[in-house]
């Protein structure tokens, strides 16, 4: 037969702490993982994503650098998980802007300056009032936004939601090709 010793730290009464593992001695989950996408955002926006390494990102957040790729995975995979959760923000915002214009006018076309305000405005606002992250984000848009490079990122975050768009500004200029719509759309991401 085999004994087992029972230390005392083995056995704890009920709802007795349980050490350094206990929740309420670590910081959650979230807030570590919402600590890196900031620390990422911020060294992705200013030093560009070459000259970014998962130790920086680490160093910034003042976590390990395994909790980086455990909460991330990957380089790639962190910057791509930096530019969704604030793509998804303005993909809400500018949705709920063009559902609320259409049940409005009971669906019917929009003015220019009604397409263009509930795209651009949302993004200037966060930008402008939405505090360092959003700024941060900003920055690293701008970035992306004039690298060929990066037009799979950006494809993939904000491509559903800018046809949404082109779609409406089709509606307001009906005589206007693609192409021109196309355009129209583009010189107003450049400017904003």
């Amino acid at each position: 037969m085999v004994t087992r010793r029972i230390s005392s730290a083995t056995v704890r009464a009920p709802g007795h702490a349980k050490g350094p593992t206990d929740s309420s001695r670590r910081p959650s989950s979230d807030a570590t993982r919402t600590r890196i996408l900031d620390a990422a955002e911020e060294l992705f926006a200013f030093l560009g994503y070459d000259a970014t390494s998962i130790r920086d990102v680490a160093d910034k957040a003042g976590v390990r650098l395994a909790l980086v790729t455990y909460h991330t995975g990957v380089k790639e995979a962190l910057f791509d998980q930096v530019v969704a959760r604030r793509a998804s923000a303005m993909a809400e915002l500018r949705n709920a802007f063009l559902d609320a214009a259409l049940a409005r006018t009971r669906g019917a076309p929009l003015s220019i300056e009604e397409i263009v305000t509930g795209y651009v405005h949302p993004f200037v606002e966060r930008s402008s009032h939405g505090g360092s992250g959003w700024k941060h984000y900003a920055q690293l848009v701008a970035r992306l936004a004039n690298s060929p490079r990066w037009g799979v990122v950006i494809s993939k975050h904000y491509d559903e939601v800018a046809r949404r768009y082109l779609r409406e500004m089709h509606r307001a200029l009906p005589d206007l090709d693609d192409l021109e719509i196309h355009h129209r759309f583009s010189f107003m991401v450049g400017t904003m």
